[in-house]
Order: structure tokens, then sequence, then C-alpha cells
């Protein structure tokens, strides 16, 4: 067993002040004034050690900072679940983890018999009235990418013969579905403008790098440590390994009743994954009205955080003829785009127009 030594130097030090202390106001030498001084100093001691000795996430977890993976993922799924205490996400923990790693078994949501749930079928979304065409649905399961830097984000999916692209920056966030006919860019400069199913390493690790600064304090529970940590009426539970680097559940509460939880099976721990045990597994379930539940499975192939992350693979280009929509609270524009662009996330909207007009006028 190794022996800490910062930690018993602490208490050695913390045992010889308190030693002093007993002496010093024992002292009859001292004026009472000076001891009441004293003691009061004593008393902001104990506060002064507990903060010494808080602990944030990043003290516990690695947070990576750079990665890619590689993952199936599945958002259309609604189940008739009810989920809203704490023990409600660890019943159907345990139920998942009894069962073992079938891909097959995940994908044609078998998975959910098993476990007694029952799948919300979606119907076929009609035309608009008096709108003409075929009508198709897209498929339940997606091949999809993330690529991430500390402040910088793209993912990437090919859906019957369609590609969408999602991507932040600090200064934009852009949602671009291109096929062999037809291809549309939504900028906005506003980080919350467009919405999209972001699949990130929160969603898929339940790791950022937002957590790293939080405080945090933790207790055992059978065979998990949970670490909890509080923002107002807000609450973060992590349900991990007391010896690994390993979360199993990340589950949050709002007034004391559960909103979402995020759950990861069959955890592996990679090469460079700098000793990040990865889910093979990750479920995200999202309460919603009385009864149902939606569900977000995603099944990790790939994930690699030691390799540094090429300039390309971050950029979202658009091209000649394709549309772009500034899609601004208080700006709507659109246009055809005269000439390629080799990236629109890391320029604001107004920049892309400048771009767009300028190449109107010199084709």
């Amino acid at each position: 067993m190794g022996v800490d030594l910062v930690a018993i130097k602490k208490m050695h030090d913390e045992w010889n002040f308190v030693r002093l202390a007993a002496v010093v106001l024992n002292s009859r030498k001292m004026p009472m004034s000076k001891q009441i001084a004293f003691a009061l100093l004593l008393f902001t001691l104990p506060i002064s050690f507990a903060q010494a000795e808080e602990k944030t996430l990043g003290d516990r977890f690695l947070f990576p900072e750079q990665g890619h993976i590689e993952f199936l993922y599945c958002f259309n799924c609604e189940v008739t679940q009810t989920l809203e205490t704490e023990q409600d996400v660890l019943k159907l923990y345990q139920q998942i983890a009894e069962i073992p790693f079938d891909e097959e078994l995940i994908t044609s949501f078998k998975l959910l018999e098993k476990l007694g749930l029952e799948k919300i079928e979606r119907g076929r979304q009609p035309l608009p009235p008096g709108a003409k065409g075929p009508t198709f649905s897209f498929p339940d399961w997606r091949e999809t990418t993330t690529d991430f830097v500390r402040d910088r984000f793209i993912q990437r999916e090919v859906v019957v013969g369609r590609d969408f692209i999602y991507a932040e920056t600090p200064v934009s966030q852009v949602s671009l579905n291109r096929s062999l006919r037809f291809a549309q860019a939504n900028h906005s400069g506003d980080r919350n403008g467009v919405q999209y199913y972001k699949r990130d390493v929160q969603e898929l690790l339940s790791r950022t790098i937002k957590y790293e600064n939080l405080l945090y304090h933790s207790e055992l529970s059978g065979d998990f440590e949970i670490c909890t940590t509080t923002s107002g009426q807000t609450t973060e539970k992590f349900l991990v390994h007391p010896e690994r680097d390993l979360i199993a559940a990340r589950i949050s509460e709002h007034q004391g009743k559960v909103y979402r939880a995020t759950l990861h099976f069959y955890h592996r721990q990679l090469e460079d994954s700098e000793g990040i045990w990865v889910p093979q597994l990750s479920c995200t379930i999202h309460r919603k009205q009385e009864g149902k539940c939606k569900m977000l499975f995603s099944i990790i192939r790939e994930a690699k955080f030691g390799e540094p992350i090429a300039e390309d693979a971050l950029k979202v280009p658009i091209r000649q003829g394709e549309i772009y929509k500034w899609g601004d609270y208080n700006a709507k524009y659109a246009a055809k785009v005269p000439r390629d662009i080799d990236d629109i996330a890391d320029k604001t909207p107004s920049t892309v127009r400048q771009l767009i007009e300028t190449g109107q006028r010199n084709p």
C-alpha cells in the first residue's frame, strides 16, 4: 500500500497547530482581548481547511480536449416508460447491464422488448396540402462521426444519399443538408440559433471540459461512487467506478425530479484514451409527457483522443450554386453562393454575406 506523504504532513501540521492553540488559549499571560481574537481566528480555520480540500470534477475525471468518435446513432425512439426518480434510473441501468452486448438486439429494438418497454411507432409524415411528390422515411439508425477540439465541434452523417453536417465554433453555428440535387446551409451567429440533435462528448461519454471546474462531493452506494454537483435547483449526479475513470451514468435533476439521464454500458479502455474507460453503448433518456420518454442510442465503434485533429476535418465548405441562409433572429438572408467558400463555420454570417455579395458583383 502506498503512503500519502502529503496527507500525513498535512495532518501533522494541523495537529501541531491545534496543540499550539490549546497552549495559547490556556496561557494566563495573554490578555483576554487577544485570547478572544485568537479564538475567532480558530473558528475560521475549519473553513480554510475545507476550501483547501474542495474537489473538482477535473480532479476526478479526464476531459478530452480533442478527439474523433465514430458511432451508429438512433434518435427516432420514443417508449412507454416512466422516469422520474434516481431509483427509476438505477433500476433501468441494472436491467440493461445484465444483458450481454448484441448490436443486432439493439438496432432491431428487441432490447426494448427484453426490458418490458414498448416502442411507439411513428407514422409516415403526410405531405403539406397541395404538395406533390414521393414520400420517404429516414432510417432509424445513422452512421455518424464527431470531431472536436477545445473550441470547435463538427458532426457528420450520411443518410439515404444525403450528407448532414452540424458544426459549432466560437463565432457561429452551421447546419448543412446536401444531396445530389440540392444543398442548403443554415448559418447563425447565435450558438442556440440552429436546432440539432448534437452528439458530442457530453452526450456520448458524459464528459465535457465545461464540467472540469465544478465542485462536487462523493459517497459510496453499492458498487458505485456517486459524485454530485449542484447549481441552483439543478443537480448532476455521476455514477462512477470507485477505482477507475469510468462513468456509468449521469443523472440530471431539477427540483429533485429527473428530467434526463445518460447511461453507459460495456466499457473498454482504449490504447490512446488516456486512462478513460469508453462505453460501447450510450443511451440518453429525456422524460417527456406522462408515461413517455425519448431514448437516443449510440453504439460507439471507435474513439481516439490522442491524435491531433486535421484542420480540414473541422471545416464546413459551401459550393457554388448551393443555398446559403442566414438565420439569426434579427436578420434573414438567403442567396445562391456564386463561388466556393472554403469554410463558413469559422466566419460570422455577416462576413459570409459580404463574400457572397462581393462574388456576385465580381464573378
